[in-house]
């Protein structure tokens, strides 16, 4: 705890003991033993402030390294001017305190050991001395009890002179002591004591706790005697035999200052009905309760502030809603590799506590939805926010310095491997890639190139990326299982084989069954040459045409309006949702991709969108898919 969270601190126990004072005052807390509850769990919650709330958790927000060398400017030697800290210095006197505090506690036991070693037994035993061990001590000027196991009762020297009734009143009082173990009670405040040494207020509530233990003692033992007069002359007998025991952790039967108190007590007989015991604590409970919560409120701790680091070119925008601590987000690898940008748009619900309770996706592309999501449903809210619905905007941006696209990242074999082991690149087993480094070949043949053929540009394309790790590797027999492992992840079917480009250099060949079987066998494939399978490759006819919105928007045959969402609606939210979309060859959406609008509109845009047909369109008499944008417009109607 830092200097600031010490004072907040102690401010909050002024607040609390304060409140608690009034209230007892007024729900009329005069029966000893309530009082003594009452002041025993004020101590308690005083202790537990801390707790009763959430500290407040600054945030700061760091973003990774670009990788970029930041120029260090040199200092120049100087002297070191003098220079005290005094918040260190205020620490260091508490924590001494604390440490004296305890050390005189230490000394106040092992004062206690030696009081008892230097007794002797009480003669002649009384009748009280069967629950406890009575000795005469020199060294102590009234009653002190201690222990729990095998409890002691220590007397004066001069007890050997009180008559019959007056000794009675005494042991009485101090076996109500053993037998509520009060010396673990007693025990336990100086170690309270100690920690909060420098606190008035916790002092005070202290001393109430023992002149209210001592009074419900002071009850029971007329309770049972019936004697108070007799009780009385031995508070005043003790009271006249000298200055108090010294360090002497243990209920003392008698503390000068509690005297006049403790005998008004006694004779006016305080006392409360049970039903109006059970109504003012209640009531002064509530009270209590509620005393902390406001000066945990007002006066909050702050703890340490947590370091938020997001990925590089991640920036999150939470508008003014305010947000305790969240989690970092991440940008995938898989979306870097394919050159994915963009604004993911979340919609959260906040819950009575500041937690997440939902969360809804509105906009984004794929790819980056589910780092975004994860990171969202961990976040915690003030409860300023409790019951609320709030919209999140995470902004994705390419890091500076990396492969914008696919082809880019994959031109480094290095990033091929890396990717491959962070399984980026399924299909490909890493074990046993990292265990091809035994012996090789006398003249060996290594992959220089891909070649796929039978299969759709999509295919080949996932296909190519599965295989280009396995460029510069040996066309080895291991490479090939691994090759096939790869193929047939994706299609069981495909076959694949290396042609010889060179006396070092192979090509691996992915195709489809049916090329092999047009071969009379497998030797003739080798027989084919690489531009030739290449050229075969280039020479297959576009699959897909782009063409402008307005020339799509010619073909567009079924067409669903949009709902206008209730929610931006009432936000006054309008514009224009912009997507880039692939119609198929039968004219539905195959592929839908945002590129700017309202996160509000954007999934119902989607929603509509995605009903949309179009005419097929033909080139050269065959269909083919086409890439273009379409526009949705949101207008709020005056």
């Amino acid at each position: 705890m830092n200097l600031e969270n010490l004072f907040v601190y102690s401010a909050q126990v002024c607040v609390v003991v304060a409140v608690s004072a009034g209230v007892a005052k007024l729900a009329r807390l005069k029966s000893p033993d309530v009082r003594l509850v009452w002041w025993q769990l004020v101590l308690l919650s005083c202790l537990a402030l801390p707790g009763v709330r959430p500290w407040n958790v600054p945030q700061v927000y760091v973003q990774t390294s670009t990788g970029q060398d930041i120029p260090i400017t040199p200092i120049a030697h100087a002297v070191p001017a003098v220079h005290i800290d005094w918040s260190q210095l205020v620490l260091f006197v508490v924590a001494a305190g604390i440490a004296w505090r305890l050390l005189l506690l230490s000394l106040g036991l092992v004062r206690l050991s030696r009081y008892r070693r230097n007794s002797i037994p009480l003669e002649p035993q009384s009748q009280w001395c069967v629950e406890a061990q009575v000795l005469v001590s020199p060294d102590v000027s009234g009653p002190v009890t201690f222990g729990v196991r095998h409890p002691v009762i220590l007397l004066p020297s001069r007890c050997r002179t009180f008559n019959s009734s007056t000794m009675d009143a005494i042991l009485c009082h101090e076996i109500l002591h053993v037998r509520r173990k009060d010396w673990l009670f007693t025990v336990a405040e100086e170690l309270v004591r100690a920690a909060l040494w420098f606190h008035p207020a916790v002092w005070w509530v202290l001393a109430e706790i023992q002149l209210a233990r001592e009074e419900t003692v002071d009850q029971a033992v007329i309770d049972m005697t019936q004697a108070r007069d007799c009780y009385v002359d031995a508070l005043l007998t003790i009271a006249g035999g000298g200055r108090e025991s010294e360090l002497a952790p243990a209920p003392l039967f008698l503390r000068k200052r509690h005297l006049k108190q403790r005998v008004v007590t006694i004779f006016k007989e305080v006392g409360m009905s049970r039903r109006m015991k059970i109504v003012a604590f209640t009531v002064s409970t509530v009270a209590l309760a509620a005393a902390c919560w406001v000066a945990t409120s007002t006066l909050p701790l702050h703890a340490a502030p947590q370091e938020v680091v997001d990925a590089q070119g991640i920036s999150v925008d939470v508008g003014d809603t305010a947000i305790l601590h969240r989690r970092s987000v991440g940008y995938p690898q898989e979306a870097i590799v394919k050159g994915v940008q963009g604004e993911v748009a979340i919609l959260v619900k906040i819950g009575g506590d500041g937690d997440v309770s939902d969360a809804t996706i509105v906009s984004g592309p794929e790819e980056l939805r589910k780092p975004v999501l994860r990171s969202v449903l961990d976040w915690h809210f003030d409860r300023s926010e409790a019951n609320s619905t709030r919209q999140i905007v995470v902004r994705f941006r390419l890091p500076t310095g990396q492969p914008a696209t696919r082809e880019r990242l994959l031109e480094d074999p290095k990033n091929l491997d890396a990717l491959a082991r962070k399984q980026m690149l399924p299909g490909i087993n890493m074990d046993k890639l990292a265990g091809l480094t035994g012996p090789q070949p006398a003249n060996p043949q290594t992959i220089d190139k891909i070649s796929v053929t039978g299969v759709s540009q999509e295919t080949r394309w996932a296909l190519v990326d599965k295989l280009q790790v396995l460029v510069g590797r040996t066309a080895s027999q291991e490479t090939m299982e691994l090759a096939r492992e790869a193929v047939h992840s994706l299609d069981s079917h495909l076959v694949v084989r290396t042609i010889a480009s060179s006396q070092t250099a192979s090509t691996l060949v992915v195709s489809a069954p049916a090329e092999v079987t047009a071969m009379a066998d497998g030797s003739a494939a080798a027989h084919v040459p690489v531009r030739q399978m290449t050229a075969e490759v280039a020479a297959d006819p576009p699959t897909q045409l782009r063409v402008g919105g307005d020339a799509a928007q010619n073909n567009l045959s079924i067409k669903v309006n949009p709902v206008y969402p209730p929610m931006a609606k009432q936000a006054r939210v309008q514009g224009t949702i912009r997507f880039e979309v692939v119609i198929a060859r039968d004219g539905s959406i195959r592929n839908l991709h945002l590129v700017s609008g309202p996160p509000l509109l954007v999934q119902s845009a989607i929603e509509a969108v995605r009903q949309w047909v179009y005419k097929p369109t033909l080139l050269n008499g065959n269909p083919v898919e086409v890439i273009t944008t379409i526009d949705v417009n949101y207008t709020l109607s005056e």
